[in-house]
């Protein structure tokens, strides 16, 4: 199989040679485009190496310049035109191979080249004129099929945007808006057809999410234009000359200076946008839409109101849709001055407990938090927003207790008038809403736990003016004084002593302290308080971890937790991935990696005893996005999650040829785990992030490979795989240590 590639590479080389060598072996060209469109990698790309150099020359010597209207008899006109007919068609094969070849070695490669000759094709339409830059808006242009080839793939790989953007995007004012124009076309002719995709919708989304409009109009001196490269650099009049120089700006062609406008990009991105918008968009995509719509979206607008339409149909969805769109909407409002009458209605019904177990609890609450800071919203809603609140922090977990109590302290804070709330006794008496307090967090004795019967409070209501709330009392909050954590106790208490004036008042709280909390953080700060005093509690002190001293009791009575901890080998390795044999040759050297990846290498022998078979063709490579799904896992499921979802990446890698930094086999490998919401990790480069480097840098220290165990808090450390013997000797030492320590 090498050989016949080595055979084909030859004959690549050998007609190219022929082609470029003279005219006579021209038809040639015709089976060199073909071999761009082989099955064998090494194949394809040296013929797309051979075509690119040949194109170039010919686009150098004009031979690539086609004029209309050829009369038969002139030869080198009917020449040119063959040419550019055969150009047009290698082009094609380009954007078929970046769209659909099984290898990134030739993708990669095929759009760099589509995109090196959009920058010599200005040139080419007119050899007596200046290069027009409106070239690369043509359908059939280099630009124009790269973008149809990226948004055509099954699954548009990062590394293929990460090249059009750093490279080409981020350069070249005119590729930004000719890109953005694109996108608006594609996105159009998708609305057009009766078969769209969510698929296909989803690659245009990715395409126009590269697209960063200027901020303000382009300063001409500093400005590179992708059409404009291949002027020669006298073009422009050099400094020092006798005459006076013209401004760069009247220099360039005028089609040029119109794209130095920061307009005329918010234009084409607005329309872009529209058009993609109307579009079925999964609702994943829907989701990456709201989440950047604030920052990346809306201020490029040249007119913002115009996506009004759009969140507010999002906002009136419910769920987490309407989390996402609420900062989007508040711009409008408060910049633009929309008018939105339903917008405290609909914030008032997602006011419940799955809005403080969302993923984005942090972000929804502090828009809630702003949204309510006006001192001019009427006293029945606020009334009914702070005893949501208070019926919401009676029943939650105690993290949510205390980010529902603080932004319900600062409500009444800002509005005396609810005094009466904290003042007025309970009413008993019938069931308002049938509700009974089982269940709930709250730990507080009989006598000081108002009945919920007789409440005149309507929480099923969703209209929040006719809930009663002007007529309730907030009893949840008294209630959760004798709260059994002493944060959340201690929160209650603030509201006594900001309404009743015993001492200071009470400031307002920043919500932004309890958002980020959890029932482990409180845990830790409430140990970290009681440190050094003593514990009133009356305990029996045990003698040993062991409990056969104990009467009916037999065996071990202590037990283990297993959290993973992230750590790169490598972390600069490839993200597209490279083989596990070229990684594991260029890193350990070709005899031990001839070792590692023999049938008799001991760890194959071992996974085959537990009925693995271990194989090195997969590859490997970038593992950041693995290591925040595992995190990801262990914020929504804890350690069982967690450990699940290690074990199907551990078979996907070592036994299942799945590269762990594919976004695909993220996904399904959290699938089969029951790891929710797991492309927030595949959509968001920034979710969990700086989390995992924080952790990388807290348990990276020492670590010179993996695994390595941390076991006892630190007290014992172990690099490297071990035999269960040797574990079980570890586990025995660190047992006689902890009963010598207990008596």
């Amino acid at each position: 199989m090498a050989d016949d590639a080595d055979a084909e590479v030859a004959r690549v080389r050998a007609l190219a040679a022929h082609v470029g060598a003279s005219r006579r072996h021209a038809n040639d060209l015709v089976e060199l485009i073909a071999l761009c469109s082989s099955d064998e990698p090494r194949v394809a790309l040296a013929a797309v190496q051979s075509c690119r150099a040949l194109f170039d020359g010919w686009s150098r010597s004009a031979d690539l310049v086609a004029a209309a209207g050829v009369d038969s008899g002139d030869a080198t006109g009917v020449y040119r035109r063959w040419l550019a007919d055969k150009y047009a068609g290698w082009l094609d094969t380009l954007g078929v191979l970046v769209a659909r070849h099984e290898s990134m070695g030739v993708r990669l490669p095929a759009l760099d080249t589509l995109l090196h000759m959009a920058r010599g094709e200005a040139a080419r339409v007119a050899r007596d004129d200046a290069p027009r830059t409106a070239t690369l808006g043509r359908v059939d242009g280099a630009l124009g099929i790269a973008c149809s080839a990226l948004t055509a793939c099954a699954s548009c790989e990062p590394v293929l945007l990460a090249h059009l953007k750093k490279g080409y995007l981020l350069q070249f004012c005119d590729v930004s808006y000719y890109v953005t124009q694109h996108a608006a076309r594609l996105a159009e002719r998708l609305g057009a057809r009766n078969r769209c995709t969510a698929a296909k919708c989803a690659r245009v989304l990715d395409v126009l999410m590269l697209v960063r409009p200027p901020a303000g109009d382009f300063d001409p001196a500093a400005t590179r234009f992708l059409a404009l490269e291949a002027l020669d650099a006298g073009a422009v009049p050099a400094r020092g000359t006798r005459k006076r120089a013209a401004p760069v700006e009247a220099v360039l062609p005028a089609d040029a200076r119109r794209l130095l406008s920061a307009r005329v990009h918010r234009l084409a991105f607005q329309a872009a946008w529209l058009a993609l918008l109307k579009l079925p968009l999964a609702r994943a995509d829907v989701r990456r839409v709201l989440l950047r719509c604030e920052e990346r979206i809306l201020p490029h607008f040249a007119r913002p109101l115009l996506l009004s339409g759009y969140l507010l149909q999002a906002y009136s969805g419910g769920g987490l849709l309407s989390l996402l769109a609420l900062s989007s909407l508040h711009v409008l409002m408060q910049e633009h001055n929309l008018e939105c009458p339903d917008f405290f209605a609909k914030l008032y019904a997602l006011l419940d407990e799955r809005a403080l177990r969302s993923a984005y609890r942090e972000r929804f609450f502090l828009m809630c938090e702003l949204f309510l800071s006006s001192a001019l919203l009427p006293a029945h809603l606020t009334a009914a927003f702070a005893k949501r609140l208070a019926r919401l922090a009676f029943h939650a977990p105690p993290d949510g207790c205390q980010i529902a109590l603080a932004l319900a302290l600062n409500l009444l804070i800002r509005h005396p008038e609810l005094c009466s709330l904290v003042h007025r006794a309970p009413a008993l008496g019938g069931s308002a809403d049938g509700e009974t307090a089982a269940g709930g967090d709250a730990a507080a004795p009989a006598d000081a736990r108002p009945p919920i019967d007789g409440d005149p409070y309507l929480p099923n209501e969703p209209l929040p003016e006719r809930s009663r709330a002007l007529e309730s009392s907030l009893w949840e909050v008294e209630s959760l004084r004798a709260h059994y954590l002493p944060a959340v106790s201690q929160l209650a208490h603030k509201f006594a002593l900001q309404m009743h004036g015993a001492g200071a008042k009470v400031g307002r709280l920043d919500v932004d302290d309890f958002t980020a909390g959890s029932f482990a953080s409180l845990t830790r700060q409430e140990l970290r308080w009681r440190k050094g005093r003593p514990t009133a509690l009356a305990y029996r002190k045990r003698r040993a971890l062991f409990a056969d001293d104990e009467p009916g009791a037999a065996g071990l009575a202590c037990f283990s937790v297993v959290t993973w901890r992230p750590f790169q080998l490598d972390p600069h390795a490839p993200r597209e991935g490279v083989t596990k044999r070229e990684a594991y040759a260029l890193k350990f050297g070709p005899q031990r990696a001839a070792a590692m990846l023999s049938p008799s290498n001991p760890m194959v022998q071992r996974f085959r005893e537990l009925g693995i078979e271990v194989s090195y063709e997969g590859l490997t490579g970038q593992t950041f996005d693995a290591h925040r799904l595992i995190a990801h896992a262990e914020k929504v499921g804890g350690v069982a999650m967690q450990n699940k979802l290690m074990d199907e990446l551990f078979l996907d890698y070592f036994a299942r040829d799945r590269y762990p930094g594919s976004p695909a086999v993220l996904l399904d490998a959290a699938e089969r785990a029951g790891v929710p919401d797991a492309r927030l990790v595949t959509e968001d480069e920034g979710y969990l992030a700086d989390e995992v480097r924080a952790q990388m840098r807290t348990y990276a220290r020492g670590v010179r490979g993996v695994p390595h165990f941390i076991v006892d808090s630190g007290k014992l450390v172990v690099s490297g795989a071990q035999p269960q013997d040797a574990w079980e000797e570890i586990f025995e030492d660190a047992l006689a240590k902890a009963r010598q320590a207990s008596a």
